[in-house]
């Protein structure tokens, strides 16, 4: 019998923290945690059953055309990033021939330029002044100062070549070997509170956005920075600050792409989004109490982030951390850096090509090691592409003898491939053949 269902979720809908629970009788339950109810406060869930050929396409197609803005990118020029990528932080001239003919599409510039995390381009007074960048990530060669005229040379050299730069960004982390309770102000005046990260966030008027636990703040597992809340109104000010100087600054930057969106699954205990009521954190006990989730933050930061970043003809893409479609479905295109073999988590190889039909999808290629054939095939078979062999990459692959020669074979087939939507009509194409998966894209 040719026929199947899909229950559709509605993306539109504020969707908090949601779990499917199964039943070795078949039971299926969509578990929904941590809303408010009572006092008059309605929640609605929009759900659709709908009825289709026996083929996940169909199903698959049907999201797609009836919320299309989660799935087509906001702006068109994202299709020119459509490609095999890199995260690197050399600024070095290559060999863009040879680059071109591995289908190279961008280089998401590593975290290496900015004085910390958070601050990714400061209130200099023009494109020559210098600052230092921070010192955790390092290309060799490359000097300890940077500034904006430089930055853009590279990403003006690269966009001649025909290549793209994506600056790096980070919504949910701050600052760089962060003490607390914060220490004594450093700046003279408040022009220069930038200059230090406990300045700029304790006295500069953002301490409200670090999350909490307990008495103490909640840290990243990287550059010892804190965990913020880009909801908060003053750090978020400070996030479309930032993302207006990337495009005035780096006019010949692509666009941004953003980090650790892994942070959006945690809670503001200190604010209220008049939304979520959640156990745990300082509540304790049974009742709970008020709260800001960051996935209610991100909405409200993306809706005026992209369009003022669109406007400008830049794109916004994601590293896909927490790969919800609601939150993916916000951002034009994704560089997975969680879609590793060698770091096992193939799961998130399948939700970066399910989220993003019909967007550029690249995923994280760590080293030789992950260069089957069959992993290679894989990204063809779903429409994405891996990182590519790129000087200096910052811990994923990098030019050697077995990369190269496995990117200039399959080059062909992936700069086919550049700017692929799935064709999502049931039975489309299939085949007989044993041990044998077929899928077919609109280029």
């Amino acid at each position: 019998c040719d026929a199947a269902l899909t229950l559709a979720q509605s993306p539109e809908d504020i969707l908090l923290a949601m779990t499917l629970a199964t039943t070795t009788g078949g039971v299926i339950r969509l578990v929904r945690t941590n809303h408010r109810l009572g006092g008059g406060k309605a929640v609605r869930f929009a759900m659709d059953l709908v009825a289709h050929p026996a083929d996940p396409r169909a199903g698959l197609g049907w999201m797609v055309r009836r919320y299309p803005q989660f799935f087509d990118p906001g702006i068109p020029v994202a299709g020119k990033l459509s490609g095999c990528t890199a995260y690197s932080g050399s600024e070095g001239h290559f060999d863009a021939e040879r680059m071109r003919r591995t289908a190279f599409a961008y280089n998401w510039k590593c975290s290496e330029d900015f004085p910390y995390m958070g601050l990714f381009l400061p209130p200099v007074a023009d494109a020559e002044t210098r600052w230092t960048r921070a010192p955790d990530e390092r290309t060799p060669g490359k000097p300890n100062t940077t500034s904006c005229r430089l930055m853009n040379d590279y990403a003006r050299w690269m966009k001649e070549q025909g290549f793209g730069v994506l600056s790096y960004f980070n919504v949910t982390e701050y600052g760089r070997n962060m003490r607390y309770p914060a220490p004594p102000r450093e700046a003279r005046t408040d022009a220069e509170l930038w200059k230090n990260p406990h300045d700029y966030l304790f006295h500069g008027g953002m301490a409200s956005a670090v999350l909490m636990n307990g008495k103490q703040p909640m840290r990243s597992n990287c550059y010892g920075a804190l965990i913020v809340d880009p909801g908060d109104p003053a750090y978020r000010k400070h996030l479309l600050e930032q993302a207006r100087r990337n495009t005035e600054r780096l006019p010949d930057v692509d666009g941004i792409c953003i980090d650790r969106t892994d942070w959006l699954n945690c809670y503001n205990y200190d604010a209220d989004d008049g939304i979520s009521w959640v156990k745990g954190g300082p509540f304790g006990g049974a009742q709970g109490g008020p709260a800001r989730s960051l996935l209610v933050s991100w909405k409200e930061l993306m809706r005026e982030m992209v369009p003022a970043l669109h406007n400008a003809g830049k794109v916004v893409f994601i590293n896909n951390c927490t790969p919800r479609i609601e939150v993916v479905g916000l951002a034009d295109g994704i560089y997975s850096e969680w879609g590793s073999d060698a770091w096992g988590m193939q799961t998130y190889i399948n939700y970066s090509a399910l989220t993003g039909v019909r967007k550029p999808v690249a995923i994280w290629t760590v080293n030789d090691g992950e260069l089957t054939d069959e992993y290679m095939q894989r990204c063809l078979y779903l429409g994405i592409f891996p990182t590519a062999p790129y000087p200096n990459n910052n811990h994923c692959l990098r030019p050697s003898p077995r990369a190269d020669a496995q990117f200039l074979a399959y080059g062909p087939l992936l700069t086919a491939m550049r700017g692929k939507k799935w064709v999502l009509a049931p039975h489309c194409v299939e085949t007989a053949t044993p041990g044998v998966k077929v899928n077919l894209f609109e280029v």
